[in-house]
């Protein structure tokens, strides 16, 4: 039996031909479209920041929709730097705990992820750096999101050359 998975943009085409030993019956040719209720996430690799949230990412990266391990780490450094722009949060302990919470969601994502925890741990060094230096939350949240930034660039740089 060999199984081969294309993806495509709404859809997953499973074709899976089947021999049959007998001299009466010749291959069989089964395909089975399966509807996918999501879109598979895009993301590029000559743009900086994407615009996604943790939930979203922790999904598309667990669901598999996105592959290639710098885009993974990428999306995940971007979720977290939307995080961050996105809080309201000005207790400077609750803060750093809850950016902590969101980059470990990230990481457990998909743990075979070669990049994945990469980006998120140098995010959140830059974090924990601000964080220990006693910093403010407002300083924290620049800290996070430079380094967010910081590791997009550098990634698309690397993988641009």
């Amino acid at each position: 039996m060999l199984i081969l998975l294309f993806n495509y943009k709404n859809f997953i085409i499973l074709v899976s031909l089947l021999k049959n030993i007998s001299q009466h019956l010749s291959n069989l040719l089964l395909v089975t479209v399966i509807d996918m209720t999501d879109d598979p996430i895009n993301i590029p690799t000559v743009s900086g920041v994407v615009d996604i949230d943790v939930d979203t990412a922790y999904s598309q990266i667990k669901d598999m929709r996105i592959h290639g391990a710098g885009r993974i780490a990428r999306l995940a450094a971007s979720a977290l730097k939307n995080y961050v722009d996105n809080s309201n949060s000005s207790d400077r302990e609750q803060l750093y705990k809850n950016i902590m919470k969101e980059g470990e969601k990230l990481r457990s994502a998909r743990p075979t992820a070669v990049s994945l925890p990469n980006g998120v741990n140098i995010v959140l060094a830059s974090t924990k750096k601000s964080y220990n230096a006693g910093d403010s939350a407002d300083n924290i949240k620049e800290a996070t999101v430079k380094a967010a930034e910081q590791f997009v660039h550098n990634s698309l740089d690397a993988y641009n050359k």
